[in-house]
């Protein structure tokens, strides 16, 4: 949640009112749905209910967020990498939420 929030706001707070870009934020390494169901339940200590079926027309192989303009235009960096430090970083923002939606 931080590296998003971090690279959410630096566009934002450069923009001025001016232009405008759309940027991908990520880390540049793929993760599997099993793995990340697997991090995201030892994380939270909650199981997550899922089905495996085929594979849909059309599914890509992988996918992964290139965040190379995001590097290359704002000098940005992901601080945290290590996909147990990321879900524990969302868990911790969203488990004092209600529903873990931020509510003004």
């Amino acid at each position: 949640m931080n590296d998003l929030a971090q690279a959410t706001y630096w566009p934002s707070s450069t923009s001025c009112g001016g232009a405008t870009d759309q940027f991908n934020v990520g880390t540049g390494a793929g993760h599997t749905v099993m793995e990340m169901i697997r991090v995201v339940e030892e994380v939270t200590g909650r199981k997550v209910p899922y089905a495996i079926g085929p594979r849909r027309e059309g599914d890509p192989l992988s996918l992964v967020a290139a965040s190379g303009k995001l590097r290359t235009k704002l000098a940005w960096r992901p601080q945290y990498t290590d996909l147990r430090t990321i879900v524990e970083h969302a868990w911790n923002f969203a488990k004092g939420r209600p529903g873990g939606r931020i509510c003004r």
